[in-house]
């Protein structure tokens, strides 16, 4: 069993500790959402151990502070399911990612950025708390075409380093604004492959050549004129350790039912891709519940006409079970001079000739 870390800031233990001494018991409110944003703050809450009720993260000793306070201090080895004890809780920040975990009974759920935290302390246990997510930060767009003409301005910007997709340039530091930024960043050294940071990106005028390079185990193309570039400012500004298995760089983000934390900047399944035809590149997360009704076409090498159903699709492609949902990543391609059909995860596809756009799950 992996080693129980009790968060809070190591500098200041012994005031800690005192707080608990002098702070008044509170009753448990069902989670700490009413104390985001008060980060350090030291509370001691009544509870009773519980396995009931969803809990997010808690690998490191950090919790999403949506998560039920009772299951994560049965989970955290501070009580057991049933009994009353009074436990000592630090408000902490929001982390980039929490990974999920099984101790003392109960398993949870691991969960992306969420906008705060709480973890279970003990006398004698210090940690540092892992940095926070900065609040301006956003979710990988794939590239950075959308942010084509805003010359000089930089993005702080949440990637997973990877080695898949295209990228042009960088031999200079500068990348075509079509480059996976993702495969951009380990080639760049600020990342590496399976990690996840956020970065600083800036937007950069086109240049009329782009040179080939190898660096970092990543060898990019070079390329002749484009309309934008963009360059990393600096080594990543919040990472997490890298998985200690070969990365797996899941292009999807799973969200969990309603009542987990929401991907808040995930658009509602517009049904099909019609209306992105032509932003070939660009990738988005759309939120998708998986069904088996609907229009489906091609399929056999991950490429559906975008006029597909999108949630018909996440099943055939198997992400997807009939009726679960989640936010996954959907890339724009241009249009193909043929769908096949087939038949997957029990789910068949019409095949298809020519058609106008297409979309693939990446």
């Amino acid at each position: 069993m992996k080693k129980i870390f009790f968060v809070f800031i190591a500098a200041f233990a012994g005031l800690l500790f005192s707080a608990r001494i002098q702070a008044q018991v509170i009753e448990d409110p069902g989670n700490l959402v009413g104390y985001r944003g008060k980060n350090g703050m030291v509370l001691e809450v009544r509870v009773t151990g519980a396995t009931d009720g969803s809990v997010w993260g808690g690998e490191n000793g950090v919790y999403t502070d949506d998560s039920r306070l009772a299951k994560a201090a049965v989970h955290a080895g501070v009580v057991k399911p049933g009994e009353k004890v009074v436990v000592t809780v630090v408000i902490m920040a929001g982390q980039f990612s929490y990974p999920s975990s099984k101790r003392n009974g109960i398993t949870t759920t691991g969960y992306g950025p969420w906008h705060g935290s709480y973890g279970f302390r003990m006398p004698g246990t210090q940690t540092t708390p892992p940095a926070a997510v900065p609040s301006d930060a956003i979710d990988d767009p794939g590239n950075m075409v959308a942010y084509r003409g805003r010359n000089g301005q930089t993005f702080l910007i949440r990637v997973r380093g990877t080695t898949d997709g295209s990228v042009w340039g960088g031999s200079d530091g500068m990348y075509t604004d079509d480059s996976r930024i993702g495969k951009a960043a380990v080639h760049a050294g600020v990342l590496r492959p399976g990690q996840e940071g956020v970065v600083r990106v800036t937007v950069v005028a086109g240049k009329s050549g782009y040179g080939a390079s190898t660096k970092n185990g990543i060898t990019t193309m070079g390329y002749g004129s484009w309309h934008g570039s963009y360059r990393f400012d600096d080594a990543a500004a919040v990472s997490s350790p890298v998985p200690p298995v070969p990365p797996a760089p899941p292009a999807i983000l799973v969200t969990p039912p309603a009542s987990q934390p929401v991907i808040t900047n995930a658009i509602n399944d517009p049904g099909n891709m019609v209306a992105y035809r032509g932003r070939n590149g660009q990738v988005f997360s759309i939120r998708i519940r998986g069904t088996t009704d609907g229009s489906l076409w091609g399929g056999s090498d991950g490429v559906y006409t975008d006029d597909s159903r999108i949630g018909k699709a996440a099943v055939h492609a198997g992400l997807l079970k009939p009726g679960e949902e989640r936010v996954l990543r959907v890339k724009i391609l241009a249009g193909k001079p043929s769908y096949p059909a087939s038949t997957k995860n029990g789910i068949t596809s019409s095949g298809y000739g020519g058609w106008h756009g297409s979309y693939a799950f990446e």
